[in-house]
C-alpha cells in the first residue's frame, strides 16, 4: 500500500531532491505539477525511496528518484492500484526506458504521443536567431526595434509583479488562469524568474516566466505577448534566451505542442535541437480499478 496525499508547496525541497539530473522533461518539474494541481488533482507519496505521483482518474507518473526497472515499475503500478487510485497508464516514462529495460514488454504496452514531446533548444540559437530558417523572426524584431526605439526590459520583481500578472491573465485562456494565478501567488516561494518587455511608451507587450528543472535546464512556464505589437513575441523569445544564458542555461525546454497544429508550427519554427520523447506504458498483467 502507498499512502498518497495532495501535493503541497512545502513538498518542493523533497520533490527536487529526488529529481534525476538527466530528466529534462517539464512534467518532472515541481513547479509544473504544483501550478496545475487544482486543474489536475495531484497526489504524491513515498514508494521505495522514490516519489510516487498520481493524477486520477487516468494518470500514474513514472516515480521520481533512482531509475526504476520494468519489473519494479510493474510492482509500483500494482501497489498504487491496491491503494485505491485509478489510472489507465504510466505517464512521463523516460525516452530511453525501452532501450534500458527491453523486458518491459512482459509487463507493459508502450505508447508514444507526439503531442507529449518537449521541444528542447540551445540558448545561443534562440538568443542570436542565426540562419535562414529564422530570418523572418529577425525581420519581425527589426520592425519592433524601429517602431519602439526606446523599448526596455525589466526583471519581474515584487514591485512589478501585479502588473505582470494583469498582463498575463488578460491574454490567457480560461483553462490557464488557475495555474497562472498559482504561479504569481507563489512566485518567489517557487523560485520562479521572469522578464517583462515594454514598448516605446513603457507599456507591457510581453512577459515570460521560467524555472530551472535540472542542472542548467530551464523550462518556460508562461509566455504571453501582445499580438497587436509586431515583433513583440519574437523579441520576447530572444530576451528570454539571453536572460537564461546569463543564468547559466545550457538547454531551454519550451514544453509540448499538445497536437495543436498552430502551436506545433510555432515551436518547430524556432528550430529545436531535439525533442524529449517521453513515452507512456499501459500495464498488461493486472486489472485496473
Amino acid at each position: 500500500m502507498v499512502k498518497l496525499r495532495k501535493i503541497l508547496l512545502s513538498d518542493k525541497t523533497e520533490f527536487e531532491k529526488h529529481h534525476p539530473s538527466k530528466d529534462i522533461g517539464c512534467e518532472s518539474s515541481f513547479a509544473v505539477n504544483f501550478l496545475y494541481a487544482k486543474d489536475y488533482p495531484t497526489y504524491i507519496g513515498n514508494w521505495h525511496n522514490r516519489i510516487a505521483i498520481a493524477k486520477p482518474p487516468n494518470l500514474l507518473y513514472y516515480p521520481l528518484g533512482e531509475e526504476t526497472s520494468a519489473k519494479e515499475l510493474a510492482e509500483y503500478a500494482e501497489d498504487i492500484s491496491n491503494s485505491g487510485f485509478k489510472f489507465e497508464y504510466i505517464y512521463n516514462v523516460p525516452p530511453d526506458f525501452a532501450k534500458n529495460f527491453p523486458d518491459y514488454e512482459k509487463y507493459f504496452s508502450l505508447v508514444e504521443n507526439e503531442g507529449e514531446f518537449d521541444y528542447i533548444y540551445q540558448p545561443d540559437s534562440l538568443a542570436e536567431l542565426k540562419g535562414s530558417l529564422l530570418r523572418k523572426k529577425r525581420n519581425h524584431i527589426k520592425h519592433f526595434i524601429e517602431e519602439n526605439p526606446n523599448w526596455c526590459e525589466d526583471d519581474i520583481t515584487q514591485k512589478n509583479l501585479d502588473d505582470a500578472q494583469f498582463f498575463v491573465e488578460s491574454r490567457s485562456t480560461a483553462f490557464e488562469r488557475q495555474a497562472i494565478e498559482t504561479a504569481f501567488e507563489n512566485f518567489f516561494e517557487l523560485n520562479l524568474s521572469g522578464i517583462i518587455l515594454r514598448d516605446n511608451d513603457g507599456t507591457i507587450v510581453g512577459t515570460s516566466i521560467f524555472t530551472e528543472i535540472a542542472d542548467g535546464v530551464y523550462d518556460v512556464l508562461i509566455e504571453k505577448s501582445d499580438h497587436h505589437t509586431r515583433g513583440a513575441s519574437q523579441m520576447l523569445v530572444v530576451l528570454q534566451a539571453k536572460k537564461l544564458r546569463e543564468l547559466g542555461a545550457k538547454l531551454i525546454n519550451r514544453e509540448q505542442d499538445l497536437n495543436l497544429p498552430n502551436l506545433r508550427h510555432a515551436k518547430k519554427s524556432l528550430d529545436p535541437i531535439f525533442l524529449y520523447k517521453r513515452v507512456s506504458l499501459v500495464p498488461k498483467n493486472y486489472a485496473r480499478n
